[in-house]
C-alpha cells in the first residue's frame, strides 16, 4: 500500500495527530492545552507533506493519497484547535 520509505514519516504525523488531540480533549477548559494541541498538529503537517511528496516522486497513488489525508487533517485539527481557543477567548 504506502511506500517502506514514507511509513515513518506517516507514522510521525499520525502520532502528532493522536497527541493533539488528546490534548484538545483534555485542554477543553485551559487556552494553553489547546493552543499547544494545535501546534501539535501543524507540526504534523510537516511529515505528512514529506509522504505525499514520496508518493509523487514514487508515483504511487495510495502514498499520495495517505499524505494528502494527513496533511488535511493536520490542518483540520491544528486551525479547528486554534481558531476555536481564539473564539472562545473573545467570548
Amino acid at each position: 500500500m504506502i511506500a517502506d520509505k514514507s511509513k515513518k514519516k506517516a507514522y510521525i504525523s499520525m502520532i502528532c495527530l493522536g497527541v493533539a488531540f488528546v490534548l484538545a480533549l483534555i485542554g477543553t477548559g485551559s487556552t494553553l492545552l489547546a493552543v499547544v494541541g494545535g501546534l501539535v498538529a501543524l507540526f504534523g503537517l510537516i511529515p505528512a507533506l514529506f509522504v505525499a511528496w514520496d508518493g509523487v516522486q514514487l508515483e504511487k497513488q495510495s502514498t499520495l493519497a495517505v499524505g494528502i489525508g494527513l496533511a488535511m487533517l493536520s490542518l483540520l485539527v491544528g486551525a479547528g484547535s486554534l481558531v476555536l481557543t481564539i473564539v472562545r477567548l473573545i467570548r
